[in-house]
């Protein structure tokens, strides 16, 4: 694990995985200041703070403020 990660979830198939671990894989951030995921493979993304798209954020935060994998029992994932 690195000092940040986002993860990111397949609205349709509940996968979840670490930006960065497929490569197809892009962030960027819009002119209205929001972090914009995109997949490059099928052209999806999503943007925070809105849901919009077929991805959606992760929050990958502890109960002390500290950075973890967002791991759930049941929970299909790419690279974890």
């Amino acid at each position: 694990m690195s000092m940040i990660d986002i993860y990111v979830r397949d609205k349709q198939s509940g996968r979840m995985h670490r930006v960065g671990d497929d490569i197809h894989d892009m962030l960027t951030i819009n002119d209205d200041g929001q972090l914009c995921y995109h997949n490059l493979h099928n052209g999806d993304g999503c943007h925070t703070g809105d849901n919009i798209g077929g991805y959606e954020f992760v929050p990958n935060q502890d109960e002390y403020g500290f950075n973890c994998v967002p791991v759930k029992k049941g929970v299909k994932q790419w690279g974890i």
